[in-house]
């Protein structure tokens, strides 16, 4: 499953198909500013990507979160 590497905040992202994914803003103290990713994951096992960056693999009828760069890659 891949996703487009453009992302701004509050985005609703389709990651595939029915999954949709919320970008929120998220500050960690002393460190670059980082945008989460969240969703939930109704479908069977697979991989999230970035471009061409595994960024983790899930499981069926969990709830996930993700922290982006705040540049996303191209």
């Amino acid at each position: 499953m891949r996703f487009s590497s453009k992302y701004g905040l509050h985005d609703q992202i389709t990651i595939a198909g029915d999954i949709r994914a919320l970008v929120t803003a998220v500050q960690f103290s002393g460190g670059e500013p980082l945008y989460r990713l969240s969703w939930f994951a109704a479908g069977s096992n697979q991989t999230l990507w970035l471009g061409e960056t595994e960024l983790e693999h899930f499981s069926k009828g969990q709830s996930h979160a993700i922290d982006l760069p705040r540049n996303p890659p191209d």
